[in-house]
């Protein structure tokens, strides 16, 4: 089972320097770690998006679900 309580949901195109911001306030939250998870739905960016949340090392789960293109938002 699951210690997951929060998942945070956050949908983006072509906005990595704003997901960093994002990412790193929601790292300098005081939670138990083990009970967040932040998913990233990547609406295919072409700004390297994929990469820098590759590359990324956070206290909580970041999970990311990427589109091969862009679908726009209501996909």
């Amino acid at each position: 089972m699951s210690d997951i309580l929060l998942s945070i949901v956050v949908p983006t195109h072509n906005r990595s320097a704003l997901l960093t911001q994002l990412l790193d306030s929601l790292a300098r939250l005081k939670f138990q770690t083990r009970t967040v998870e932040v998913i990233v739905s990547d609406d295919g960016s072409t700004d390297g998006t994929a990469e820098l949340l590759e590359k990324r090392r956070d206290p909580f789960e970041l999970r990311m679900i990427r589109a091969p293109q862009s679908a726009g938002p209501s996909a």
